[in-house]
């Protein structure tokens, strides 16, 4: 029985597909009303996943959805709150109680997903977390594989979510910082089946996988190209990490609240790339272009 934990997020929800598509045994952990005839999650049941509903930050609930599991996914964790505090909850705190649930357990297989440029000298707190949730996992019983993908995309990504209100405002482009840090997305299916391929593989054991996309881009030159494809022009102006965006008041109106005084400025100018692209050298997939479907991405807006 393999549970998986976040399976309702982009990546889990991929995940959960393609594993029935393998016709799998799966179990899920989810929020959600106990009444499976007006559940969501009733189609699931008919699938033959065991749903199993509560808290993932619940020990009870934890050790309930892992008995009898040999296998856990965990695609649980954040990398924007509204405050420090939420961040520490969903990539610490919960990290912690999976990986205790998983070592008193004695479950035999463990992945877990983390994030590329997860990083303890990192200035994104979200990527100190990231790491720290790493090290847990280092020093679990369990045979286990870490997965460090970069911005993911799909229907949807997070990172085009972030900077959209950014990328729409008419007056000009504000870019976070030098905008020279290098990102490198990923399509969220391939980095599913690399997760997939990756229970079996006794190869995989203890190791960490870097996974990118084909090639990288600045978050400069990601930014124009998008505000390019929304048919927008102007000057491009850079948002100072080191001091109040109050002294600028054309920038102080491009940046949304979401951004201001945040985690997430931080993380917008932190590098996510694979020099060595485990995607491709070690699974033998190929990411779907990210500068392709971001036309795509954006209309969804």
């Amino acid at each position: 029985m393999i549970l998986l934990l976040g399976s309702t997020g982009l990546l889990g929800r991929r995940v959960l597909k393609n594993a029935l598509k393998r016709e799998l045994q799966l179990r899920v952990l989810v929020h959600g009303t106990q009444d499976w005839r007006s559940s969501p999650y009733a189609n699931l049941r008919s699938k033959g996943v065991d749903v199993i509903y509560g808290d993932v930050t619940n020990p009870e609930h934890l050790e309930k959805a892992m008995t009898d599991c040999d296998t856990v996914i965990n695609m649980v964790g954040r990398l924007h709150a509204p405050n420090k505090k939420d961040l520490e909850v969903s990539n610490i705190e919960t990290t912690e109680k999976i990986v205790t649930a998983v070592n008193s357990l004695s479950i035999k297989r463990f992945l877990h997903v983390s994030c590329l440029g997860a990083s303890e000298n990192s200035a994104s707190e979200a990527m100190k977390m990231k790491r720290q949730g790493e090290l847990m996992v280092e020093n679990c019983s369990s045979y286990w594989t870490i997965f460090r993908p970069s911005f993911l995309f799909g229907k949807t990504c997070f990172l085009v979510d972030l900077v959209d209100p950014l990328l729409r405002f008419k007056p000009c482009l504000a870019v976070p910082g030098s905008g020279m840090n290098e990102i490198q997305p990923v399509s969220v299916n391939e980095v599913a089946e690399c997760i997939l391929e990756s229970i079996k593989d006794r190869e995989s054991v203890g190791k960490t996988f870097k996974l990118a996309g084909l090639r990288p881009i600045s978050l400069l030159a990601f930014m124009e190209l998008a505000r390019a494809k929304l048919r927008l022009s102007g000057p491009t102006f850079h948002i100072p990490l080191d001091v109040s965006i109050g002294l600028n008041s054309m920038l102080a109106m491009a940046v949304p609240k979401q951004l201001k005084g945040s985690d997430a400025m931080m993380l917008l100018t932190t590098d996510s790339i694979a020099y060595e692209n485990d995607l491709e050298t070690k699974f033998g997939l190929k990411s779907d272009d990210f500068e392709v479907s971001l036309a795509a991405l954006l209309i969804k807006h």
